[in-house]
């Protein structure tokens, strides 16, 4: 038997958890509507001719269910069965998750100037250490300079200078 490969496993780990959010989505709504009908999960069950226990499964995501099952559990809550189907579209926005994004665009604003302060500021302290390590070694260049024992003139003839003898010949 063949191994199945990495990438097989991952996506149907995705499936699973697609599915298992639908199939919660899907019992939330049952709920919702069951309350909204005033019925008991009991009362559903038997108009659904069910059994209450797969209700109660339904309810909470666990009952994998077929299409006969959902339109068996619309009509007795009188629904369509559409309401009972979770939505793919996104919900739009609220007042308050826009002002919470407005505020969090905003100390974002904030963080990115105080960084770019904190940057032009570094910039010019580095740009002082650079220069001030330039005239430190244009000195030490002089020192050296100054330090360089003489070297020896030519004699006035054009001759090489003599040199001394060493002490004590």
């Amino acid at each position: 038997m063949a191994k199945k490969r990495l990438e097989d496993i991952e996506r149907e780990d995705e499936i699973e958890a697609a599915a298992s959010k639908a199939l919660i989505a899907f019992g939330l709504r049952v709920k919702e509507a069951r309350l909204k009908a005033g019925l008991t999960q009991q009362q559903l069950a038997l108009k659904a001719r069910a059994p209450h226990s797969y209700m109660y499964e339904v309810e909470i995501g666990a009952q994998n269910l077929t299409l006969k099952s959902i339109a068996k559990i619309a009509r007795a809550l009188d629904v369509d069965i559409r309401d009972l189907l979770p939505e793919n579209r996104a919900e739009p926005p609220t007042t308050a998750s826009i002002e919470l994004l407005g505020a969090l665009l905003k100390q974002l604003r904030e963080a990115f100037a105080e960084f770019r302060k904190q940057d032009l500021q570094r910039q010019a302290v580095q740009a002082n250490l650079v220069e001030r390590m330039r005239v430190f070694a244009d000195m030490g260049a002089a020192l050296e300079h100054l330090r360089a024992p003489p070297e020896a003139e030519p004699a006035p003839t054009g001759r090489p200078a003599r040199k001394k003898p060493p002490a004590g010949s």
